[in-house]
């Protein structure tokens, strides 16, 4: 309805990357191992194709860029590994290691005419995984 009165709520770009905030697919497959006081915990997750959508405020004039006011492009369709090791002292204490994306998978960059001149973030932060990469932890549980 508005529309007809010439008012814009969403751009192409922005219905875009509403209509696709979470991933098509997302595919996990894990195993887990226990041997003593030992556990070995190993996950791997597919994450499915993520359109994303950006309007060129300046189109570039030159170059391959050159007349494009509007760039889609794909965030997604990646591979991450997760670890964890841990070891059971005994029914109360358990120390363990942890690994997320440890092989650091990253999303696709922003192509460069998206980037603001000022930009210092290359990359989405609102897709399945952020530019992070890997993230490490120990864990110590105590059960009382």
């Amino acid at each position: 309805m508005l529309a007809s009165y010439g008012i814009t709520l969403l751009d192409n770009s922005a219905a875009i990357n509403l209509r696709n905030s979470v991933p098509s697919e997302r595919h996990i497959l894990s195993a887990n191992w226990k041997h003593g006081g030992w556990e070995f915990n190993l996950r791997q997750s597919y994450w499915g194709s993520l359109e994303r959508s950006g309007t060129i405020a300046v189109p570039p004039t030159s170059g391959p860029w050159a007349g494009v006011t509007e760039y889609s492009y794909d965030i997604g369709s990646l591979w991450t590994t997760d670890v964890d090791i841990g070891y059971a002292f005994d029914e109360q204490l358990r120390v363990s290691l942890a690994g997320n994306n440890i092989f650091e998978a990253m999303p696709t960059r922003t192509p460069d005419p998206l980037l603001a001149a000022q930009a210092i973030y290359d990359w989405q932060n609102n897709g399945a995984i952020g530019p992070e990469g890997r993230f490490v932890s120990l864990r110590v549980d105590y059960r009382w």
